[in-house]
């Protein structure tokens, strides 16, 4: 028994009708000789009961119901074998095939009493199914059956056990057994030289079909090959792309970097006073950060002073210095951490544009520390995110700030003193004349 291949969707009638199919190719075959042949011999059988009903009157004629019942069982038959065909049973079924036509010869012989009848041909007919349907074999075998059956009816006949036989002209000789024993060894080798021919196209397709499924799998391993290689090498252009473009980026970031660092340092070079110093950097840096809106801060004792800023207004309700710890430069003060926040308040720190003014998205406090000691601390707002290569910008400058700033705060300090100094000499120098003149009087 072998497994049916489904089939796609289609109406039950049409796949009633369309033979089955297996894995094997041969048995595919076969099947579909089975199913026609089973097909018209029970188009056959029920063609035939539809007309002797039709020809006989079944009062008249007490031979009508029984002809018809045997009709009838004949197509039941003929409709069983071709459902177990379809359920898979496709040698055994040519088996039975051949074994129903091999018996209706022989009930035909018997019923006409002798092998001179047109209806020996029948015994042909088996030979050529079983060419259809078996191997080379199986002709030879089913030959042989059918010349030795005609020997014994042939026997029989002379014996007179077969019933008196109707409408003959040939007088019964051996010659009749001859010719028919000749007419099937003959239609069997035709048949066998037909089988054996056709086998071995059949066989050649088949070689060339696994030849060229074997070719076509070879193919679909080289296109499946090829495909990946393409894959793997339009992967690696891909990424090959992508790290040229991370490395131009970098570059660029660095190049940004440094040349924001060197335009900061220029800001910063030579003698400036707090004040102005405050300012220019704060203005750089917000410049260099595409910053709306910046200050800058330093420490005084326990306060931080505003000392330059960008775009900047005063806060509403805020002074311009606080205590550290207040507000979040002071706490980024104490912290000594930069602080960053998105969430801002109306009121806390606005950019002003000529449609309006409105809070930044995002507000950076950032101390900058001299030897682990605060020296004061810039507060920048954005309307966008500081990106990363900003926030690194800013964390080195912040560096830089803080040693320019502490140098200024010593200078100034420096200048504080030298002033002090110049007028208590100047003091001094004034009590000295004092005393000089009241001496001389």
């Amino acid at each position: 028994m072998n497994e049916q291949i489904p089939t796609e969707t289609r109406p039950r009638f049409i796949t009633w009708l369309t033979p089955p199919t297996f894995a094997d190719p041969e048995q595919t075959r076969i099947a579909g000789l089975l199913h026609y042949i089973l097909l018209t011999l029970f188009l056959i059988a029920i063609l035939f009961s539809v007309i002797y009903l039709f020809n006989n009157n079944t009062n008249a004629d007490p031979q009508v119901v029984p002809v018809l019942l045997l009709a009838l069982a004949v197509s039941v038959v003929y409709a069983l074998l071709w459902l177990a065909l379809r359920r898979g049973y496709v040698r055994l079924i040519g088996f039975l095939v051949v074994a129903l036509f091999y018996t209706q010869a022989i009930v035909l012989m018997l019923n006409f009493g002798s092998i001179r009848v047109p209806s020996a041909v029948i015994f042909v007919v088996t030979i050529i199914i079983s060419a259809l349907l078996f191997e080379r074999r199986g002709i030879v075998v089913i030959t042989s059956i059918n010349i030795i059956t005609l020997y014994a009816l042939y026997q029989a006949e002379l014996a007179g056990l077969l019933p008196p036989p109707t409408a003959l002209t040939d007088p019964l000789e051996i010659s009749v057994w001859i010719s028919a024993s000749l007419t099937n060894a003959t239609v069997a080798a035709l048949l066998f030289l037909a089988n054996s021919g056709i086998r071995s196209f059949i066989e050649r397709i088949q070689v060339q079909s696994k030849e060229l499924a074997h070719r076509n799998q070879e193919l679909q391993q080289f296109q499946a090959t090829l495909a990946r290689q393409i894959e793997e090498r339009t992967h690696n252009a891909e990424q090959a792309r992508q790290d040229a473009e991370a490395a131009q980026k970098a570059m660029a970031d660095q190049v940004w970097q440094i040349t924001g660092q060197a335009v900061l340092a220029e800001v910063m070079s030579g003698e400036q006073d707090i004040a102005t110093l405050a300012r220019n950097v704060i203005r750089q840096l917000c410049l260099i950060t595409e910053a709306q809106v910046g200050v800058l801060y330093l420490v005084e004792g326990h306060r931080l002073q505003l000392q330059g800023s960008y775009a900047y207004s005063q806060r509403k309700h805020l002074a311009n210095q606080f205590i550290i710890g207040e507000g979040l430069v002071g706490q980024a003060v104490l912290e000594k951490q930069p602080i960053t926040l998105t969430q801002i308040p109306a009121d806390y720190l606005t950019i002003r544009s000529g449609l309006g003014e409105s809070p930044p998205g995002v507000l950076l406090a950032l101390p900058f520390l001299h030897e682990n000691r605060v020296v004061g601390a810039i507060e920048i707002g954005k309307w966008t995110a500081f990106t990363p290569s900003e926030m690194e910008f800013l964390t080195a400058a912040a560096r830089s700030i803080a040693i320019v700033f502490n140098t200024a705060l010593a200078r100034a300090q420096i200048d504080e003193l030298l002033a002090e100094t110049r007028q208590q000499a100047e003091a001094l120098q004034s009590q000295e004349e004092e005393l000089r003149a009241a001496n001389e009087e």
